[in-house]
């Protein structure tokens, strides 16, 4: 069963204008994907569980049943699609929206670990996943992927995840509307895409979990222990390597952990 309701905010003028509400399917994202010709610009959908949850590389993402905010946003608009720094955006409205929803500030340890996760503390508490594709027309579009872990209880969390994910409810002991959530991420959607790109990048900065700290970047041919240094203009991540040399790793490529 879906239906569609529209999402208000005194900021809001694309995204979730439109809403697709959904009790259960694979994936929010593929929702959009082989939707998408039908759907407007900004279109959000939202599933009260995905049965399929993906995130980057091909990894699940654990999507229980109204425990948690699962919804993918579909841009049309190329200006937007095209911005090099669209995913870090994305985090940036992801954090802001959380931190009004919790009564905190950008001084709340919700922060960002390069290039899509957000995090509390040493812990997961949403994941992002954004996609490129060609539509059934032609046209290339984007699609992103929110899910965030809101009123899901680490005991009801399967044993393997119970040290590396957490909620809201977890941190603050309260439950929230995952609803009231959504809305103010297509607030904070609208206002963080009206940032300059060095004001979006230096926000980006304040929030990162990794500048200056000691990761492994995992690859398929052996882990490479380096020095994460700064976030260039293009999102990617500056690092140096254990072996002295100095680059720059793009989204897709690798995935990173924070040496414990």
């Amino acid at each position: 069963m879906n239906n569609t309701r529209t999402v208000l905010g005194s900021n809001a003028v694309i995204c979730g204008k439109n809403l697709t509400v959904l009790s259960s399917v694979d994936s929010t994202n593929n929702y959009i994907k082989e939707h998408s010709d039908l759907l407007p610009d900004g279109h959000v959908c939202i599933s009260h569980e995905q049965l399929s949850g993906r995130g980057r590389q091909g990894k699940s993402f654990y999507s229980p049943n109204g425990e948690g905010l699962y919804m993918s946003l579909l841009i049309k608009n190329p200006d937007i699609a095209n911005d090099s720094l669209f995913t870090a955006r994305i985090c940036l409205a992801v954090c802001r929206a959380i931190d009004r929803l919790t009564g905190t500030d950008n001084n709340s340890g919700v922060g960002i670990k390069w290039v899509n996760d957000i995090y509390f503390g040493k812990k997961k508490l949403c994941g992002i996943l954004c996609e490129r594709f060609v539509s059934s027309d032609g046209n290339t579009y984007v699609v992103a992927g929110v899910g965030v872990n809101v009123n899901l209880s680490n005991s009801s969390v399967p044993k393997d995840l119970r040290s590396i994910v957490t909620s809201l409810y977890d941190i603050t002991k309260k439950v929230y509307d995952k609803f009231e959530l959504a809305c103010f991420i297509c607030e904070e959607f609208e206002r963080v895409f009206a940032l300059s790109k060095d004001d979006a990048l230096v926000e980006y900065k304040r929030r990162s979990i990794v500048i200056g700290r000691e990761i492994r970047i995992v690859r398929r041919d052996g882990d490479i222990r380096a020095a994460a240094l700064d976030i260039c203009e293009d999102g990617a991540l500056l690092v140096r390597t254990e072996e002295g040399y100095t680059q720059k790793l793009c989204g897709g490529e690798i995935s990173i952990k924070i040496k414990r």
